[in-house]
């Protein structure tokens, strides 16, 4: 046990016995990796929802001052060109970032799902 054994049987023991300690044992372990799931999916979830909104604010400033200045510099045509340049960069910026959250959303409901079966299934 101080060589870091989780559980033992003395000889002789019975199936009944045996099995019993293999069914505390993967308990154990399941209620472990629960914890760690928790853990994790609390940690994507501060992520999904800190991250976004801290990619968001800037760019919101990018795309919005892009706008302003194509509407400001329609006759400079090399301006003009880099300020497209830079709202399509910010606009497609923008769809990776709903696409990032739509699939941190869907992880996290999976992973609830998951464990709901799991647990019914103990």
């Amino acid at each position: 046990m101080e060589l870091g054994s989780d559980d033992y049987l003395t000889k002789p023991f019975t199936a009944k016995e045996l099995l019993r300690a293999i069914a505390t044992r993967l308990s154990k372990q399941i209620a472990i990796q629960q914890q760690s799931e928790a853990k994790l999916d609390e940690l994507r979830s501060n992520i999904t929802s800190a991250l976004p909104r801290e990619l968001q604010t800037p760019l919101n400033s990018i795309v919005g001052t892009s706008q302003t200045l194509l509407a400001d510099y329609i006759e400079a045509a090399p301006v003009r060109s880099m300020i497209e340049d830079i709202q399509a960069s910010g606009q497609q910026l923008s769809r990776s970032i709903q696409n990032f959250l739509l699939y941190a959303e869907l992880e996290l409901a999976e992973s609830g799902r998951l464990y709901a079966v799991l647990a019914q299934t103990i």
